[in-house]
């Protein structure tokens, strides 16, 4: 824990010195365009969410389901997972086989959690222009 008396015993130019910065540090900053588009972008996730819970209900996460299958098929140039997994969605896996991915994909847990956990790992792959395109054609 920090001892505020110990900076009572600072010189006054350190003092100054450490005042300045930390109002430095607390300036406003402006944060770059592509930071912005990717935070902007990743938050729409839950927007995605709500509208597929209101489209397909909460029956068994359908929802989750139908959104995962969505994100899958757009991961995989959209195209059917049985039809072969493009070198796209091949890099979602690294250091992963096909049958792997497949084994995954069809195999994993069905808990609403894991669901989630998986959506967002999709999500989070996809760049914010990908994102958005997404949201676009399966809203």
């Amino acid at each position: 824990m920090l001892d505020i008396n110990l900076f009572h015993k600072l010189p006054p130019d350190i003092l100054d010195c450490i005042h300045a910065f930390v109002l430095e540090l607390r300036k406003p900053r402006k944060i770059e365009k592509h930071l912005l588009n990717d935070i902007v972008s990743f938050h729409s996730i839950h927007d995605l969410k709500a509208n597929y819970l209101r489209v397909y209900g909460s029956d068994d996460n359908e929802y989750l389901y139908w959104l995962e299958n969505n994100l899958l098929f757009y991961l995989n140039g959209m195209e059917s997972l049985a039809g072969g997994l493009s070198a796209e969605f091949m890099n979602v896996f690294p250091n992963k086989s096909e049958d792997q991915i497949l084994e995954y994909v069809f195999m994993s847990t069905t808990s609403k959690r894991c669901l989630e956990k998986d959506i967002l790992k999709y999500w989070c792959y996809l760049s914010p222009i990908r994102r958005t395109q997404f949201a676009t054609l399966f809203l």
